[in-house]
């Protein structure tokens, strides 16, 4: 979707050309930007974005010499180079690259759904484009660049032929949602929940849940907001009233709810109540939080006109991503991925899956440090801990990294287990598991459980 000459690239960002022939490359036609000076052909733009370990312009005399690569941004001025491509001087990368995608925004003309919330919108992503694509062609964010430098991206490479677009829309600090929702500019927009991730930056879930309604920062009015009703401050949260709240969950049963809801199996079965519709669901990944997914998907899909039957029936190609809520089986024993990230709500819901999950012998949790909680890090460590507890056909709690000492604590008892060495973790669980037992592994994705995950499946168990 990005289609801009180089000429007219200096004004859209607000530069200034240092160095260069525009008449031989003015008119070259960028049709995609890189942060990656390896990855650059004769129609990218480079960004570099200077991080806390590199400096991407000293990269960018060689790639103008040694690529078809005709345009560069750069935040320095006094770069070693002589050659006729062309430099444009920004104050700041991020920030140009970023106007550069408003402007690309403005040329498209389909209907744009964000999804922001602390846990859950990658999956809500899939469920939402799935449902929606029983009708339409789907557009949504690829991979993770929801992000600061990911969201350029996903719009620069917006399907010219579809008809309808899912953004996720992550932030961490304050003020990042704000330049996001001017990127982006939903049509609709999705709330999954307001949680305790990136408390650490933010101080409160209140300035979480603050820091994230600027999403509507730029949405008209008439704008359908989407809420968690189960969640304690989106089931209460005030916006402007020229928006439509609607509100979906389990317990609170407002405009979308779930009933008959059936875990036996582990895979989620239910009839979704969508506005007085009722629909048979079956979904083929784990967990009650999956509904709340999966609910709110039908939702969107029904007010975008789509058939919610066979909304529902794609929504079965859904099978998860690597790392979360994957099942295994290994020599009798049924293991649990869902090391991807953890916060305490994607936790408690793991928890929730594995008591719930036919097991013949013991339900085993290995869970691990829980990141970017602040002041809170204490107390939500031993909360999941006494959560554990409380489920009562919890066997054994195994924890790894200093802050789950706190689990360890909060769940008790003679079968709780601390690690801090991976080594003597990895030994104790080839000793502890047997034939029949269902372990959960879950932790923030810098404990690198997934690493346990993959040893456990290629041993050999006597």
């Amino acid at each position: 979707m990005l289609k801009i000459k180089t000429a007219q690239l200096i004004e859209a960002v607000g530069g200034s050309l240092i160095s260069g022939d525009v008449d031989k490359y003015g008119s070259v036609v960028i049709n995609r930007a890189s942060y990656d000076s390896r990855d650059v052909d004769a129609n990218t733009v480079f960004v570099p974005i200077i991080g806390e370990n590199i400096n991407p312009h000293k990269f960018i005399p060689k790639m103008l010499d040694e690529t078809e690569c005709v345009v560069s941004f750069t935040q320095q001025d006094d770069l070693n180079y002589n050659g006729d491509k062309l430099l444009i001087k920004v104050s700041d990368s991020t920030n140009a690259v970023q106007r550069l995608a408003e402007i690309c925004r403005n040329e498209i003309h389909i209907p744009v759904i964000g999804i922001t919330g602390s846990v859950g919108k990658t999956t809500t992503r899939q469920f939402i484009t799935l449902a929606l694509s029983a009708g339409k062609k789907v557009y949504a964010t690829p991979g993770n660049k929801n992000s600061q430098i990911g969201t350029p991206q996903t719009i620069f490479d917006f399907d010219d032929d579809a008809e309808i677009a899912v953004l996720e829309m992550g932030m961490s600090m304050p003020g990042e949602m704000t330049r996001l929702a001017k990127m982006v500019k939903p049509d609709t927009v999705v709330f999954t929940n307001i949680g305790i991730t990136h408390i650490e930056n933010l101080g409160s879930r209140e300035n979480i849940l603050s820091e994230k309604s600027h999403i509507l920062d730029y949405a008209k009015d008439g704008t359908d907001v989407y809420l968690n009703a189960d969640n304690d401050l989106l089931s209460c949260a005030e916006f402007k009233p020229e928006f439509n709240k609607i509100y979906y969950g389990l317990n609170n049963k407002k405009d979308i709810y779930a009933e008959n809801l059936d875990l036996s199996e582990g895979y989620p079965s239910f009839v979704a109540c969508i506005k007085g519709k009722r629909i048979n669901v079956k979904l083929h990944v784990y967990g009650k939080h999956q509904v709340y997914n999966a609910l709110v998907a039908l939702a969107v899909a029904d007010s975008y006109g789509i058939d919610l039957n066979e909304a529902a029936k794609k929504m079965t190609e859904y099978k998860g991503f690597a790392h979360r809520n994957q099942i295994y089986k290994h020599q009798g024993i049924t293991i649990i991925d869902d090391t991807y990230n953890a916060a305490p709500d994607s936790m408690k819901a793991a928890i929730d899956m594995l008591s719930v999950i036919r097991c013949e012998g013991r339900r085993i949790a290995v869970l691990a440090d829980m990141k970017e909680l602040g002041e809170l890090s204490e107390s939500a460590h031993y909360d999941v801990g006494r959560y554990a507890k409380t489920k009562g056909n919890i066997n054994a709690v195994i924890t790894y990294g200093e802050l789950a000492k706190e689990i360890t604590k909060g769940f008790g008892g003679t079968e709780c287990h601390h690690f801090e060495d991976a080594k003597v973790l990895e030994n104790g669980l080839y000793e502890s598991l047997k034939s029949g037992d269902t372990v959960l592994f879950k932790g923030s994705n810098s404990m690198k459980l997934f690493d346990f995950v993959d040893k456990v499946m290629n041993h050999e168990f006597m």
